[in-house]
């Protein structure tokens, strides 16, 4: 994870041959899948109930 996503491009990460960098995307597997969809669905309840969602991505938060 980066303080700052998407990273800039002078990052010096970038320039190292022995990093592997990938996007959030990279962390769901097939053993975790059944609980994000889940915590998705349990925050579609909560909103619908008229709640606060649980998880919010911090640039749509208000």
């Amino acid at each position: 994870m980066f303080d700052q996503e998407p990273p800039p491009a002078g990052n010096p990460l970038f320039r190292l041959k022995n990093v592997v960098l990938t996007p959030h995307f990279a962390g769901p597997t097939w053993d975790n899948q059944q609980a994000r969809f889940r915590n998705a669905f349990d925050n579609c309840q909560r909103v619908a109930r008229g709640e606060k969602p649980l998880w919010v991505i911090p640039e749509l938060a208000d």
